[in-house]
């Protein structure tokens, strides 16, 4: 609006301020686009209203939003005309929970595959043990399902001897889909200091007959990673980050929160600046330092420190607001913290027990002294089995966010999936500090499976964000229940079990909810698979749905000012859809397709040349000879 005041010194500057009508043609004008639905998610009801334009300034910002008529003033000069031709515009999607660098990871040589047992794998273990590893003296792979390999070592056919039968030359470990466990070979074992077992922090390594299967799980895999990836090219973290976010920009997201940020790992962090300097980057990131269960305390709050970063402000495409924290694994594996007891836990028979009468320090079946699984023999848990184990401790968990989230000013991300995994987080955040003001928390539980109905209202209450995923199709709930009630005890203090993915039971309660796709888990980050399912199960609305893969994502990432609506002065993130999902039935809301995206007026991707020329405020970056992003990448 001050751009247009300093244009039209004719006009009154106290009819300007509160009109968003031109006086003139506007020189400012990059892109005017009309003939459209335009929703601006501003307010409630907004999709009862959409407007007809808008128009994106020369430097990235929203000019006006409203009718044809008044936007048809700003065409000329430099302006592109684009006629919508009846498309919905929505503001860019927020996805607050993906892993795009490790969607790409090229250092992954062996390619497995779900649904196939360990033998299964022969053919491509051989193809692959003869290739090496990028970066690494490692052989490095991905892709299996752990149920698949626990039948064979149900079976007594033990993992870690398939695959010593195919490597044997040098450490070998392969990535399970879900990044929960992993599968060793014996000098891989060794190279980590396990080949008779051992205790990592957070971890388990999984044992039969007092040797080790080959199989890891949680933390241990992360150890694991984090020593084996060794040395990899930067320019080559670069590409594979580079490939990684092709599919967000097809899927309309322009704002992210990076799933874990390895800021130990060479080149990690440094390929997402790099992008930015390069003008590459297509996306508004906050990145998330991983905090590592087995590293000292105090020394690791001194590091994490010095990784925050704000950038130059809310419009800088890169920045260090929050850090990764696990408090518990997934419910698949029995690793999920539970108030109550697993009937079978993946990592059985090998659970590490505690003999009856033997004092011990646990609580809710982790012994904190050492802070790894056991049997705790205590009411809390039962008798038997496990009821889940914690990378960190509730007492650790709350000294971190003490000392990390008024100075400098973190907010955490914090992976819960059992109940007792998210009353602990909950409970170490209100026992934390009060920030004021600008670093007023916003804390952020991600996955939030299973909550307890006496937790459900603390999300409000207490001012957290529970980010939820509805991508996969076991999220269908109703299958969803069926296929894990199977690995849960009974249960009688609370029906945990029986209602996963609470978006409506927290929503009802005044809390925030945010929709996220986990994606490279779920290979296809299209938010509307999440926003079909929300609608279709009841748990949203579907303006509710499209706020939570949007609007409330903007104020997670603290990005709110700048996107997450359109309104006059904000950055242009917008994407133009195939189809009004407000014009279809919720079955078909899964088909729509992002026809072009946007990150400050420049052009991330453009389906199939549906506008006929490219649609952006400055060169796209498709059409660079570096041969970028899928149509462009941004300034912003």
């Amino acid at each position: 609006m001050r751009q247009l005041i300093g244009l039209c010194l004719s006009a009154s500057i106290v009819a300007l301020w509160f009109t968003a009508a031109p006086c003139t043609a506007s020189l400012d004008a990059g892109l005017v686009m009309t003939g459209g639905k335009v929703y601006t998610v501003v307010g409630d009801g907004w999709s009862s209203s959409p407007q007809e334009a808008i128009v994106i300034g020369l430097n990235g910002n929203i000019l006006y939003v409203g009718t044809d008529a008044e936007a048809e003033k700003y065409k000329g000069g430099d302006a592109l005309s684009v006629p919508l031709e009846g498309r919905a515009v929505l503001p860019g999607f927020t996805d607050t929970h993906c892993h795009p660098l490790e969607a790409m990871a090229s250092q992954f040589s062996c390619q497995l595959f779900k649904e196939a047992r360990a033998d299964d794998f022969a053919d491509e273990l051989s193809r692959c043990a003869g290739e090496a590893s990028k970066g690494t003296s490692w052989l490095l792979g991905a892709g299996h399902d752990i149920n698949e390999l626990l039948k064979d070592v149900a079976a007594g056919r033990m993992p870690v001897t398939v695959l010593d039968e195919k490597v044997s030359d040098r450490p070998a470990a392969m990535l399970e889909y879900q990044s929960h466990s992993a599968w060793l070979n014996s000098a891989a074992l060794k190279e980590m200091g396990w080949e008779s077992g051992g205790t990592p922090a957070g971890g388990v390594v999984q044992m039969s007959g007092g040797s080790p299967t080959g199989i890891v799980f949680e933390n241990a895999v992360n150890m694991v990673f984090h020593k084996a990836s060794g040395a990899i090219p930067a320019d080559q973290t670069k590409e594979d980050l580079v490939e990684g976010l092709k599919p967000l920009s097809r899927a309309g997201i322009t704002g992210i929160i990076d799933g874990r940020t390895y800021f130990s790992r060479q080149g990690n962090a440094e390929a997402w600046t790099s992008l930015k300097s390069e003008d590459r980057l297509p996306v508004r990131v906050v990145l998330t330092p991983w905090i590592h269960p087995e590293k000292e305390d105090d020394a690791q709050i001194a590091e994490l420190k010095g990784y925050y970063s704000t950038g130059t402000g809310a419009e800088d495409l890169v920045r260090t607001l929050q850090v990764k924290i696990y408090s518990d694994g997934i419910i698949d594996q029995g690793t999920a913290a539970l108030l109550s007891t697993y009937s079978a836990p993946a990592f059985s028979p090998d659970i590490i027990i505690v003999p009856a009468g033997t004092e011990t320090s646990c609580e809710d079946g982790i012994d904190n002294d050492n802070n790894t699984l056991v049997d705790c023999l205590d009411p809390a848990c039962s008798t038997s089995p496990s009821c889940g184990l914690n990378y960190f401790t509730k007492a650790r968990l709350e000294k971190y966010i003490k000392a990390l989230e008024c100075d400098p000013g973190f907010d955490f991300h914090i992976h819960v999936i059992g109940d007792r995994a998210c009353r602990e987080a909950l409970d170490a955040i209100q026992a934390s500090n009060k920030c004021s003001g600008t670093k007023s928390p916003r804390h952020l539980l991600t996955h939030v499976w299973m909550v307890s109905d006496a937790d459900v209202p603390r999300f409000g209450s207490l001012g957290v964000t529970a980010d939820i995923q509805l991508q996969d199709e076991i999220s269908e709930l109703d299958e969803y229940n069926a296929a894990y009630q199977s690995l849960l005890a009974t249960r009688s203090n609370n029906q945990a079990s029986n209602n996963m993915f609470p978006v409506k039971r927290i929503a009802d309660a005044s809390g925030r909810v945010t929709l996220s796709s986990d994606y490279d888990v779920s290979p296809d980050p299209n938010p509307f698979i999440a926003i079909k399912r929300a609608v279709a199960e009841g748990q949203m609305t579907l303006e509710d749905a499209i706020e939570a893969h949007g609007r409330e994502g903007a104020f997670a990432m603290r990005a709110e000012a700048v996107t997450g609506t359109l309104e006059v002065g904000k950055r242009g993130d917008i994407v133009v859809l195939d189809k009004d999902p407000f014009g279809v039935d919720t079955a078909q809301l899964d088909q729509i397709k992002a026809l072009l995206t946007l990150l400050g007026g420049r052009q991330t991707h453009s389906q199939g040349g549906e506008f006929g020329s490219d649609v952006s405020i400055g060169t796209p970056l498709g059409s660079s000879s570096e041969g970028g992003m899928d149509g462009g990448a941004a300034g912003g």
